[in-house]
């Protein structure tokens, strides 16, 4: 590995498994220290829970002083159909994990990057946030919401020295995708020109990318990793 976050601190929620793990992982072998946020774990932290997250953001910032590095991956799926047949509760958890999270932990890790000058946001959305489906209303509608925050995040404070981008993975071998089923699976990968799932590694990586100073003037972009799903 090169080193490309030697020195950085950075905070990953959703980081126990799936993505957000494969992050950690690839962050680590690029030199940075890595804050993982999970639900389940040692210090679980609920980024739905604004309350834990100020705790948590707090611990880390007073352990090592500043915070460079942002990847918001913590997220939540459920397959909830059309809207007429999706309960309000599902609703509103997929919306409090997936978009209220990030404005979460964005808002306690802000200072520490105003203050320093500098920052790198990364927010998971998802090609459910470019294409329409059928099976996931409330997950889309939350991840449509990422895309607009990133944006938001971009525009305001890119003077400041901060950037904010979106990834948009497509279909990824994770444990919470492998709950969807082999036949749902399959489906979305015949879909894909790729005509596989991604890899967690290959999403980590585009997040290194966004993260390090080789996208210095990258900024609200949303950068789809999809195997070609959302070109098709």
């Amino acid at each position: 590995m090169t080193g490309r976050l030697e020195g950085r601190v950075a905070l990953v929620t959703g980081a126990a498994r799936g993505i957000g793990a494969a992050v950690v992982d690839r962050f680590r072998a690029e030199g940075a220290v890595v804050v993982a946020f999970d639900i389940d774990g040692p210090s679980p932290c609920d980024v739905s829970d604004e309350t834990a997250v100020a705790a948590a953001v707090g611990r880390t910032l007073a352990e090592h002083g500043h915070i460079d590095v942002l990847v918001n991956n913590a997220g939540i799926q459920w397959p909830d159909g059309p809207v007429h047949e999706t309960a309000p509760d599902v609703v509103s958890r997929v919306l409090a994990v997936n978009l209220a999270g990030m404005f979460h932990t964005a808002h306690h890790v802000l200072p520490s990057m105003l203050e320093q000058g500098a920052g790198s946001i990364v927010n998971m959305a998802s090609v459910g946030a470019l294409k329409g489906s059928t099976t996931s209303h409330a997950y889309g509608a939350s991840k449509g919401g990422v895309v607009s925050f990133t944006r938001a995040l971009a525009v305001t404070y890119a003077g400041r020295g901060i950037r904010a981008n979106a990834l948009c993975p497509g279909l990824t071998r994770t444990p919470m995708v492998e709950r969807l089923g082999p036949g749902w699976i399959a489906d979305a990968a015949a879909r894909t020109p790729a005509g596989r799932l991604a890899e967690p590694a290959e999403i980590a990586a585009a997040a290194l990318f966004l993260a390090s100073d080789e996208a210095s003037f990258v900024n609200g972009a949303v950068l789809p990793v999809d195997g070609g799903r959302t070109a098709s």
